[in-house]
């Protein structure tokens, strides 16, 4: 009778001391927490101050010009434009990326252990014993980086699958490739056609090929195209910048002379009719290189030049300026001495202000 009872309380209490088991562990289960970004736009402190001292130097400049009655208005124009700058400024402020990481704060898991002793002595039956153990585990592995597992049936059936293919179907596949382009591609055809870039002797081959196209003036123009790309690219790698390479003139007369070599036309005969295609060798040797060196001189020296004749501009802008601000002050016996100094100022603020646009426009070299 005993027994019975006891055998009926531990079928009542086992599901209830599991479950209680899995809610322990499952909420003592460390989880990653990724890491979150947020966009933090900057403070328009900076832009507020630069746009007051914006508006206080033209509202000065402003009241020097026109006089001391006219301040208000001055300050009024200063003040919306200040405004709508700040405005526009706020719009494209900077922002940055903020990225915060979460570490879990669980290193421990709590385990339930659940000790049932039977028995058959018919005399006491033993009780249940709940112990709650608290032991440091080792940190969970990542998920995304499961542990290896032995090769599967599917694993294997694919590799077997990979290996058929290779010997058998891709070799038939190629096979009807080589078939289907003899048949397009008529005979003749030079080995350099197919030849990928190559270089010799210090001498660099470059073979180009256009696409199919049903009149010979498309090829003309699409061969021209890749032609003048592949000399700016050797004339780049040469002068080691794509920016110098730009301003050496490229005309059809240096590659006529220097870089191109053969040209040969054929027809294809295609399932949407007959169509052309036209491929061009070229060459770049000693002979090239040293035309580039020579080209690449001359754009030095007239840019060299220019900037010379550019300079002396405007220091002769700038003594001009001076010299009509002195001889009109002197002329008015100094009434307007404030204002054509703000003129003067501004002007050559100017002619500064022009020149670096200028080297920003067209840099030195």
């Amino acid at each position: 009778m005993v027994e019975t009872q006891y055998c009926s309380l531990e079928l009542i209490m086992l599901p209830a001391l599991q479950l209680a088991q899995s809610v322990a562990c499952l909420g003592q289960i460390a989880e990653p927490i990724s890491a979150t970004t947020q966009s933090v736009a900057m403070s328009p402190a900076i832009v507020l101050l630069l746009a007051i001292a914006a508006c206080g130097f033209l509202a000065v400049l402003l009241t020097i010009i026109f006089g001391r009655w006219k301040i208000l208005a001055g300050l009024l124009v200063c003040g919306v434009l200040g405004t709508i700058g700040l405005g526009l400024l706020s719009l494209v402020a900077v922002r940055v990326d903020v990225q915060t990481e979460n570490n879990s704060p669980y290193r421990t898991r709590s385990s339930m252990r659940v000790e049932r002793t039977t028995t058959r002595q018919l005399a006491t039956a033993p009780p249940i014993e709940l112990r709650a153990e608290t032991s440091e585990q080792p940190t969970l592995p990542d998920p995304a980086s499961p542990p290896a597992n032995p090769a599967s049936q599917a694993t294997i059936v694919n590799a077997v699958g990979s290996a058929l293919y290779d010997a058998f179907v891709q070799p038939t596949v190629n096979t009807a490739e080589n078939a289907g382009a003899s048949r397009i591609i008529p005979p003749g055809r030079p080995d350099w056609v197919d030849q990928e870039p190559t270089s010799q002797d210090g001498v660099d081959y470059v073979s180009l090929s256009t696409g199919p196209y049903s009149s010979s003036t498309e090829c003309y123009k699409a061969l021209q195209a890749l032609t003048e790309e592949a000399v700016l690219e050797q004339t780049a790698q040469l002068l080691g910048s794509e920016a110098r390479a730009s301003r050496i003139p490229l005309d059809d007369q240096l590659i006529a002379d220097h870089i191109h070599l053969q040209t040969y036309k054929e027809q294809l005969d295609t399932t949407v009719g007959p169509m052309q295609q036209w491929h061009a060798h070229l060459q770049f040797n000693d002979q090239f290189r040293r035309e580039i060196e020579q080209r690449w001189r001359q754009v030095q020296q007239s840019t060299r030049l220019g900037y010379a004749g550019g300079l002396f501009a405007g220091v002769l802008a700038v003594l001009g300026i001076l010299y009509s601000a002195l001889s009109y002050n002197a002329a008015t016996d100094r009434r307007h001495q404030g204002r054509l100094q703000t003129i003067a100022g501004a002007a050559i603020l100017g002619v500064v202000g022009g020149a670096i646009l200028l080297t920003q426009w067209f840099p030195p070299v």
